[in-house]
């Protein structure tokens, strides 16, 4: 395969050749072609831009720079512990394979590099100078790369290749990265390059990305902590318990007994009220998931420790010898059922979205006039967390223009 020229004319509003530097922030950047990106003086990535999308307009932003050219935008924006790269690409014809980004890896360096399906946990490899090839030869690319952790002999940064999560998926970037984007060993270097496989190189393409460059070398698990991203599939069931004395599941993935067991912050869930006030109650017939619950008379409150994020809650309600309610339940402060109530033999499944800006969910179930409250089971499914959203929560472009 011909590598593609990469070439670039610059056409400056205001003068940026050279490093633009700003003393308390980690990174800074030179704007000439490629962009080099530079923490603590020294240069750990180049990026190049398509060569077919060559003639770009510098613009001098407070934190960063932006690009501009004919069906395309690119912008660099700095921050005090990080670098966001982001572009949008819009190809007219038969798009080539190009080189997005190009790390170099010296004697000492060692790079974890993360990568595979998204629909499964993420496979890890270790690559270190040794491990690269003495000449330019193909066919060692890894696939759906998403992270990259680099330890230096001056200490650690890392690059998040898809920090939008499975819920960035955008169908309408018709040729979206986590179809095409591969991780390439080259000598001295790791490069990332967008590949797409025919027939679909031969039609035009959007490309909207945004790369994350952390300074402090956080690992995989610290930005991105649930291990599946199911954009195709359900959403990741994070946290499955059932409010009973029963044994642990066989299968790892099934509902955990919970019972009444106080909050543990090893577990990462508990009941933060006084256990006293609950009762666990069995009813018939023996089923799962609707065979015991807690219930009571007082109010309950109970705690999941999760990153700040959106999730579905579900709460399995009812029995078959005796109603339920009527009761609230509030999540973080919010009213989420108000006054609900089953008679007796009835059951349901409540699923409600949250949106928590907490390091935890805190459930509390109340008596809502006569009767008790009763919860059987519940479970949290994952859409993604907050440092992962980039269509609510966080901004997509940081300069307006």
């Amino acid at each position: 395969m011909k590598r593609p020229a990469i070439t670039f004319i610059i056409v400056a509003c205001l003068c940026l050749r050279g490093r633009t530097a700003d003393t308390a922030r980690a990174f800074s950047v030179d704007a000439d072609s490629p962009f080099a990106f530079r923490l603590g003086g020294r240069v750990v990535a180049l990026a190049p831009g398509p060569s077919s999308l060559a003639d770009t307009r510098i613009v001098k932003e407070s934190t960063g720079f932006s690009g501009f050219g004919e069906r395309h935008r690119r912008e660099v924006a700095l921050f005090e512990d990080r670098l966001e790269y982001t572009y949008d690409y819009r190809f007219t014809g038969p798009v080539s394979p190009w080189r997005i980004m190009r790390i170099p890896i010296r004697d000492g360096t060692q790079a974890t590099l993360v990568y595979g399906s998204y629909e499964k946990p993420p496979r890890r490899r270790t690559v270190r100078a040794a491990d690269l090839p003495a000449d330019d030869t193909e066919g060692n690319d890894l696939r759906t790369v998403r992270y990259i952790r680099l330890t230096t002999q001056q200490g650690s940064w890392s690059l998040d290749c898809w920090p939008r999560g499975a819920m960035g998926y955008v169908p309408a970037d018709a040729a979206g990265l986590v179809r095409c984007m591969v991780v390439r060993p080259v000598p001295g270097a790791l490069e990332l390059w967008a590949v797409l496989s025919q027939p679909r190189a031969a039609y035009p393409a959007h490309m909207r990305e945004k790369f994350i460059l952390y300074a402090d070398g956080r690992d995989y698990a610290d930005v991105h902590p649930f291990d599946a991203m199911n954009y195709r599939f359900a959403f990741e069931k994070v946290v499955r318990l059932d409010f009973s004395g029963m044994p642990p599941p066989k299968k790892p993935k099934g509902h955990v007994p919970c019972g009444t067991e106080p909050y543990n912050e090893g577990r990462g869930y508990g009941w933060v009220s006084d256990p006293d006030t609950l009762r666990l109650v069995r009813h018939a017939p023996d089923m799962a998931l609707v065979g015991t619950r807690v219930e009571s008379d007082s109010p309950g409150q109970f705690r999941i420790d999760l990153p700040p994020g959106h999730y579905y809650l579900t709460l399995n309600i009812g029995s078959a010898d005796a109603p339920t309610g009527p009761m609230n339940v509030t999540v973080n402060g919010k009213r989420e059922l108000s006054a609900f109530r089953l008679d007796k033999g009835r059951f349901s499944s409540e699923v409600v979205w949250i949106t928590s800006s907490r390091a935890h969910l805190d459930l509390e179930f109340a008596c809502s006039g006569r009767g008790s409250w009763g919860v059987n089971a519940l479970s949290v499914s994952s859409l993604g967390t907050l440092n992962e959203d980039f269509v609510l929560t966080r901004p997509w472009w940081h300069f307006e223009h």
